[in-house]
């Protein structure tokens, strides 16, 4: 009785040397804070968001220029908008698709929209390589999808070795320095010209410094 008396009172002792566990600091509220402190409180936001402004102006100009570049080349960016659309929501595309060719449809202008296309439908290989070739076109690896049969996969994969091709001819004939986009867009540079920072480089002929 003794020992579970002690063991008890150790017991107890232990439970009371406990810290009571911290309240949580409330944080203070706009009028609790002294001019000061606001003042601390303002310059803070503002240097962060004077840095977000900073990286959202940089990439906005790089937008521009990009979206300028396509025009260039006869692609409006409403085209890239339909393509963004499609690939974030390809189910509510598919219904868009569907509505539209069904009205064409009732009304009698499918054929006048061109939406019932009279070209023979592609074989199941030609289909297969086509979407290789697309993925590749895409920047997307060379992984065919996993339910494809082992040739299936084989005429995807011949059709993104050849969509690859494709894109790495087409990158390497468009490929313009910031230099050039900047001056086919009228931006004026940041970057001072270069200047000859270093004197020539001593000849033969030119005497050298006596050690």
């Amino acid at each position: 009785m003794a020992k579970n008396g002690k063991q008890k009172m150790r017991a107890a002792a232990r439970k009371s040397s406990k810290k009571p566990p911290k309240q949580k600091k409330e944080k203070p509220t706009a009028e609790q804070l002294s001019d000061q402190e606001k003042q601390v409180l303002f310059f803070k936001h503002k240097n962060k968001l004077a840095s977000s402004r900073r990286r959202a102006k940089a990439a906005a100009d790089e937008f521009r220029i990009d979206k300028e570049a396509a025009k260039k080349d006869g692609f409006p960016y409403k085209e890239f908008e339909v393509a963004f659309q499609m690939e974030e929501d390809i189910d509510k595309t598919k219904v868009a698709v569907e509505r539209t060719h069904r009205v064409a449809r009732w009304l009698g202008v499918g054929r006048q929209l061109d939406l019932f296309s009279t070209a023979s439908t592609p074989t199941n290989a030609e289909r297969h390589f086509e979407d290789g070739r697309i993925s590749a076109l895409n920047d997307q690896p060379a992984k065919p999808p996993s339910h494809l049969a082992q040739k299936d996969a084989q005429h995807w994969l011949e059709g993104h070795g050849a969509g690859r091709v494709a894109r790495n001819q087409q990158l390497s004939a468009g490929f313009r320095s910031i230099g050039e986009v900047q001056r086919d867009l009228n931006i004026p540079s940041k970057v001072p010209p270069a200047t000859d920072a270093y004197p020539p480089a001593p000849t033969d002929d030119a005497p050298h410094a006596s050690a």
